[in-house]
């Protein structure tokens, strides 16, 4: 465990750690729990380290000198298995198997070696970018069809609410009176 302050990136601290300490292969989880959660740090730290990156790992199944073969998971609980040459950083997915019952008692024997980190630590937050949430695309709307023929007719269909007014420049009482006068076309309000 790499011991710093909250607001430090841990990329540097891992880098420089495995620079350090070696390893073959590197396990990471493909989300992330805490900060920003941005799930980055696997790809930050490839890149970092120059190791080759496997997301979405299901399954290890051998690890030799050189290379590894693992299973990759794909959508709709499809798999394919890649050789992939090692050092390797493998982001393991959420479809792997659980583990054995055995593994939790061999994790209780454990002990975990706490490292303090020795890279320089400045506050990661002030170089980041904000900027505000791009607009996400409608969802699509679910058919329940029972024929092929009426789930062709329902994908041909043309979209419905075509149509709207864009405001740009207008003051806001001209913006509520438009947020208004479709309101009660709507029906939402009664007049």
């Amino acid at each position: 465990m790499l011991r710093q302050s909250e607001q430090n990136d841990i990329v540097p601290a891992l880098s420089a750690f495995l620079n350090a300490t070696p390893s073959s292969v590197i396990l990471c989880g493909s989300r992330a729990e805490l900060g920003e959660s941005s799930g980055l740090v696997p790809y930050q730290l490839a890149d970092a380290l120059g190791y080759t990156l496997v997301a979405n790992v299901a399954v290890i199944e051998k690890v030799a000198a050189s290379q590894a073969v693992v299973l990759q998971a794909l959508p709709r609980g499809q798999r394919r298995r890649i050789e992939v040459a090692l050092p390797a950083i493998l982001a393991v997915d959420s479809a792997s198997p659980v583990a054995r019952q055995s593994a939790y008692a061999k994790a209780t024997r454990g002990f975990i070696n706490c490292v303090v980190s020795d890279t320089e630590e400045k506050d990661a937050t002030n170089e980041w970018h904000y900027a505000p949430a791009r607009k996400r695309p409608k969802r699509l709307k679910i058919i329940k069809a029972t024929s092929a023929r009426d789930r062709f007719k329902a994908a041909a269909a043309k979209a419905e609410g075509a149509g709207g007014q864009v405001l740009t420049s207008v003051t806001a009482e001209e913006g509520a009176a438009a947020i208004l006068k479709v309101l009660k076309e709507e029906g939402v309000l009664k007049t």
